[in-house]
């Protein structure tokens, strides 16, 4: 099959999205050895997208159309006029809770990782909000199927899309374990000092700076909590880019006092990101909604004790290998903090299954799924499956290709 993706709303490498390409597209060229892809990108982006076997095709963008406003316009112009020019038997967006076209002349699949926007109130600005609360919605019906990447996100595209949900995939996502392993401490903790003078003795929070969506002000009211009562030595770091609202994080910071106790590393880059993580004391992730949550598996997968929200995709993916509180309450978040640094029994049980839990999340099983999602829907090899589905209860298409977790509350 002749496969095209739109590679747009990246944010030049620097998001869960563009991880969740960036690897799947890695995956692909791993395990696929029959399909051709030709990837729509801009100029700037393309040291991200590093793929240069026979099999993978480019057609590059200028960055003036890498703009969210012009791209959004992009895509339903030239965009739609490459997919009239090239006739792809399938079309893969893997961003399509930002970026959709109006034109379906091929059999389109799009990933809608979640859809926070109606969960979280001023997320954007009122022009975005609009785009994503209701252009989004009408395209997305367009789609010849969904993925998600847990059963919260699909039980949320059935409810506020309203679309069936026989049309909708949950796959989970995966996480790079050769990245992500237990390292030796030390040495994480010699190449942070080094380059960034990050001592022993943190918790690490990974996520963008953005409020109140991934809620770090009232992590830092807990720590402030935590520090005033003397009962915590380590300090907090806070990696991530700023994003919107991230001067209410530093204010946040400033007016108690924790200046010497919070720092923040700005981005870092992928290859530094594992020794953040492997020289962590705790991770913990506060944040008010997630799709899936992969630097949370990340941290597993280095053998580092997690805290996280109980909140939408968070329980589902964790299950029993972190503890979790309420991220609106500030006194559950310092309880949990305090459980997994001190009480040592609670450290080990932690390490222990969420070693184990992060095994089951890999981006060669996803992207195999994916793969067969995208024959089924181009009419590939798997055609008659996809016949056969159509004659099916609902819950077939997820049982075929869905997750190894079991669903959420929402079910299936």
């Amino acid at each position: 099959m002749h496969i095209g993706i739109s590679l747009f709303a990246s944010d030049k490498g620097k998001s869960g999205i563009s991880q969740y390409m960036i690897n799947l597209l890695k995956a692909f060229e791993e395990i696929d050895q029959q399909n051709t892809y030709t990837l729509f990108l801009a100029e700037e982006d393309q040291h991200v997208f590093q793929f240069t076997g026979d099999r993978f095709q480019k057609v590059i963008t200028s960055n003036f159309a890498n703009k969210p406003s012009v791209n959004i316009l992009w895509h339903q112009t030239v965009f739609a006029y490459h997919l009239l020019k090239h006739k792809f038997d399938v079309v893969f967006m893997p961003a399509a809770n930002r970026r959709l076209s109006i034109c379906t002349t091929s059999p389109t699949v799009g990933t809608i990782h979640d859809l926070c926007q109606f969960r979280i109130g001023q997320k954007y600005d009122p022009y975005r909000m609009f785009y994503v609360q209701k252009i989004l919605p009408m395209l997305a019906k367009r789609l010849s199927h969904i993925v998600t990447p847990s059963h919260c996100s699909k039980d949320d595209v059935v409810t506020f899309y309203g679309i069936p949900e026989d049309r909708i995939s949950a796959v989970h996502n995966g996480i790079d374990h050769s990245k992500y392993f237990k390292r030796d401490k030390v040495g994480s903790l010699s190449i942070l000092n080094a380059k960034y003078h990050i001592q022993p003795g943190y918790i690490l929070y990974l996520s963008r700076l953005e409020h109140p969506g991934k809620n770090h002000v009232r992590l830092i009211e807990a720590f402030s909590q935590l520090k005033k009562s003397g009962m915590l030595k380590q300090k907090l770091v806070l990696v991530g880019a700023p994003w919107n609202g991230h001067e209410k994080i530093y204010e946040a910071v400033k007016r108690m006092d924790l200046e010497k106790d919070v720092i923040f590393p700005g981005f870092v880059e992928g290859n530094d990101l594992p020794h953040f993580v492997s020289g962590a004391d705790l991770f913990i992730y506060p944040s008010l909604f997630e799709g899936f949550g992969i630097p949370v598996i990340e941290a597993m997968a280095s053998g580092i004790p997690v805290a996280c929200s109980n909140t939408s995709s968070l329980p589902e993916i964790v299950e029993d290998a972190a503890l979790l509180f309420d991220p609106l309450d500030c006194n559950d978040i310092a309880e949990k903090i305090i459980a997994a640094i001190n009480d040592e029994a609670t450290r080990s049980m932690l390490m222990e299954k969420g070693l184990e839990q992060a095994k089951r999340y890999t981006w060669q099983a996803a992207a195999k799924k994916i793969l067969t999602l995208l024959e089924v829907a181009g009419g590939g090899k798997n055609s008659q499956m996809r016949d056969k589905e159509k004659k099916t209860p609902p819950t077939s298409f997820v049982e075929t290709y869905g997750d190894t977790a079991p669903p959420s509350k929402g079910g299936d």
